[in-house]
């Protein structure tokens, strides 16, 4: 579906040179570490000017657990190949201890929590050494908030009850 997609938009740009030169696009993979090497190495071919089915080269950001690295392992593989990994702009490797108190606050509040004092408790339980910042815990948090709220805001005192 994509392919065809691409091919669309490479038959609606011929002859428009300047559309081409000023055209970015870019895919996210997340998940990227159950991405085979295979299709990675497919992939690769997207991003490279002389190579690409596209019109133009197209931006490709993999996101992955830590399985999914840039590095060789001690053995030499990695699912990365050296082509695609020499091709790599941009190499970040994230951690639970990089989320803010700010990134944990808008994720709260786009799920509906906009009580200062609930968000302010939420945050607070999350800067304990033994909790990790990881987004999958506040979402099972932010369920047990919801379904002990049954549609009324959250306060600080479900919060409270829910953290003890």
């Amino acid at each position: 579906m994509l392919y065809n997609s691409l091919q669309e938009l490479a038959q609606y740009s011929e002859g428009e040179e300047q559309l081409l030169a000023e055209s970015h696009l870019s895919i996210v993979f997340d998940e990227a570490q159950y991405l085979s090497s295979d299709a990675i190495e497919m992939l690769r071919f997207w991003n490279d000017p002389d190579r690409t089915v596209a019109p133009f080269p197209i931006g490709l950001i993999f996101i992955g657990n830590s399985e999914f690295a840039l590095e060789e392992k001690a053995g030499g593989q990695s699912v990365i190949s050296g082509a695609v990994r020499s091709r790599a702009l941009f190499i970040e490797t994230l951690g639970y201890e990089d989320v803010l108190d700010e990134d944990i606050a808008t994720f709260i509040k786009s799920r509906g929590t906009y009580d200062n004092e609930a968000i302010a408790l939420l945050l607070s339980h999350f800067r304990q050494r033994r909790v990790r910042r990881d987004f999958r815990n506040f979402i099972r948090l932010d369920d047990a908030l919801q379904r002990r709220a049954q549609g009324a805001p959250v306060s600080a005192t479900m919060v409270s009850s829910v953290l003890r």
